[in-house]
C-alpha cells in the first residue's frame, strides 16, 4: 500500500499563478440615521466696534470687530493696546452702507453710524439743512456726503459731544461732495 505524504506547495513543483478574484458580494442595508448631536458654538461673535483695553479671542466664537470701516475676525487671542494691530486679525469684509435722503428745506438728517456714504438728493435748491453725524463713531471712520443740489445754509454737527471741524457751511452746486473722517484721540470729525 502506497504512503500518501502531504505535499506542501512549492516542495515538488513551483506554485502556480494566483487565481482570478471572486466577484464583490452584495452591499448591506444602510442602518438608521443616528441622533443629531447638540449644536456647536457660533463661529463668530456679534460684531462690535474695536476698542483699546478689550480682551479678544479666536474663539469659538471668535471676536468680530469693526475698525476703520472694515470687519475683522480675531486670529490671535490678545488684550488690545492703544492702536489696532492687524497681526491679530483677518479682514473678512469691507463695510459699506449708503443712506439716501431727499430732504426739504429745514430738514435734519441723523446718521446712525453705519453709513459710509450719504446721498442728499432734494428736489431743488434748499435754504437750510442740518446733518447730525453719529455719536458712536470709531477711530478712522469716514463718511462721504454727496449733494445733487445747492444747500444755502448747511450745518454739520455730531451727537455724543463730538467736535466737528472744517465742515462747509454751504454746499454750492459746483462742489457736490465732501468727506469727513473721525479721530478718536481728540473726539473730532474732520472735513
Amino acid at each position: 500500500m502506497p504512503i500518501n505524504w502531504p505535499i506542501l506547495p512549492g516542495t515538488l513543483f513551483p506554485a502556480g499563478p494566483p487565481g482570478t478574484p471572486g466577484l464583490q458580494g452584495p452591499i448591506g442595508i444602510t442602518g438608521p440615521q443616528g441622533v443629531t448631536g447638540p449644536a456647536g458654538p457660533a463661529p463668530w461673535s456679534a460684531p462690535t466696534v474695536w476698542a483699546a483695553g478689550n480682551s479678544y479671542t479666536p474663539g469659538p466664537p471668535a471676536s468680530l470687530v469693526i475698525n476703520a470701516g472694515n470687519t475683522y475676525v480675531c486670529i490671535v487671542g490678545h488684550t488690545s493696546t492703544s492702536t489696532f494691530n492687524p497681526a491679530y486679525w483677518q479682514q473678512v469684509n469691507v463695510v459699506t452702507s449708503t443712506n439716501y435722503q431727499a430732504p426739504a428745506t429745514g430738514a435734519t438728517i441723523t446718521c446712525t453710524g453705519t453709513e459710509t456714504d450719504l446721498i442728499v438728493d432734494p428736489a431743488g435748491t434748499i435754504a437750510t439743512l442740518t446733518i447730525t453725524l453719529s455719536g458712536a463713531a470709531y477711530d478712522g471712520q469716514r463718511i462721504n456726503i454727496y449733494f445733487s443740489q445747492t444747500v444755502t445754509t448747511l450745518t454739520i454737527n455730531s451727537a455724543g459731544g463730538k467736535t466737528v471741524k472744517g465742515q462747509p457751511t454751504t454746499m454750492p452746486g459746483t462742489s457736490p461732495s465732501m468727506t469727513g473722517i473721525y479721530r478718536a484721540v481728540n473726539n473730532t470729525w474732520y472735513f
